[in-house]
């Protein structure tokens, strides 16, 4: 009688639930040590704008005052007190949005850092069940890097908008260093590294699954593993999308947490419609790395269709084997599909519209 080990599994439980703990640790560590109380704002903040004159200075300076949205700011300010002190614990209280900003953080961080031994596992499990070798996993690798490397950039290089992490190294708030938004940022996206590299390699397995060709001794088994992939596809999407939801939440949230401290007369800080450009941002990231997947698995599907058709001596049990892959083409199944992909741009809605924050 074969024996059946659970050790294999117990352990990725356990690695899974020691990374998210440790990810969550980490993230409210470096917060914590990086945490400003509070500031005292400038009373101008002065802009240099290019007017795209083409001679002479062709820069504006715009001098705008500063106001501090903080409800203690309204008191005086007292260097010794008979008083009783209490230290320090003003943030939370001065800004009730920032520790829902922080809470959303440290969930996205999370789910992401438990995430890693889970989709290493199933990396792994391709290479061993379809015979990947390792130039297809490095390049796998190398295109999920690449797409996490396009996204950190795209980010942070667009032109007329003003970065929270340049926002708060300006104005000392929140944090002492600012480069601690970009660091979350990059953060989670090396986080879900496994995640994009397991979408990438499900394409070279399904060309190994149907390399050695398909008969009706094998084409039960070869159903199954085809049935395995889309399984793997679902899931990778499914964690990328709640990242993407955390991540447009994060945004909206911080937001709010920044217009908490200050506002600036005649310029919004941070307009409502970054939250709307993260969502349709991401959405596309989505439909990019998910939709030329999911077809191309639907095409080897198809294929296997043909086959199992020319088949006669399969009989009844042709049907049985298609029915083990979960490609159904309804109206119904399309449209969950569609929601999940645009569950990201849904959710860049929701800061606006939650009236817990407003």
């Amino acid at each position: 009688m074969q024996e059946y080990s659970t050790r294999p599994g117990s352990i990725g439980i356990l690695i899974t639930v020691i990374c998210a703990t440790a990810g969550f640790i980490i993230t409210k560590y470096f917060m914590n040590e990086n945490l400003i109380q509070y500031a005292s704002l400038p009373k101008t903040i002065s802009f240099k704008v290019h007017d795209g004159a083409k001679s002479g200075d062709d820069s504006v300076i715009f001098n705008l005052p500063v106001i501090s949205k903080f409800p203690i700011d309204t008191f005086s300010h007292e260097t010794e007190t008979k008083s009783r002190v209490v230290e320090e614990n003003v943030l939370f209280h001065e800004n009730p949005y920032f520790p829902v900003w922080a809470m959303l953080v440290l969930v996205m961080i999370t789910i992401a850092s438990g995430s890693v031994p889970v989709f290493v596992g199933q990396v792994w499990q391709l290479k061993n069940n379809f015979n990947l070798d390792w130039k297809q996993i490095a390049i796998g690798i190398g295109f999920a890097i690449l797409m996490v490397v396009f996204l950190v950039l795209s980010n942070s290089s667009v032109r007329g908008y003003y970065h929270p992490p340049k926002i708060l190294e300006d104005f000392h708030i929140l944090f002492k260093n600012g480069n601690l938004l970009l660091g979350i940022v990059v953060a989670t996206t090396v986080l879900v590294l496994p995640v994009i590299t397991a979408m990438f390699l499900i394409g070279p397995a399904s060309d190994n699954l149907l390399r050695d060709g398909v008969n009706k001794d094998n084409i039960e088994a070869v159903a199954n593993k085809l049935e395995i992939l889309n399984q793997s596809l679902r899931s990778a999407l499914q964690v990328l999308a709640v990242i993407v939801v955390f991540t447009v939440l994060t945004s909206g949230t911080l937001k709010e947490t920044i217009k908490g401290i200050l506002e600036i007369k005649g310029y919004d800080i941070f307009p409502t419609e970054v939250s709307y450009v993260y969502g349709i941002f991401f959405s596309l990231f989505l439909c990019v790395i998910y939709f030329p997947i999911y077809f191309y698995l639907k095409q080897k599907y198809v294929h296997l269709k043909a086959i199992a058709a020319g088949m006669v001596e399969l009989g009844d049990k042709k049907e049985k084997v298609l029915e083990a892959v979960d490609f159904k083409t309804s109206a119904f199944d399309n449209l969950k599909m569609a929601l999940t992909v645009l569950a990201p741009l849904i959710s860049s809605f929701l800061p606006e519209n939650l009236h817990f924050f407003k």
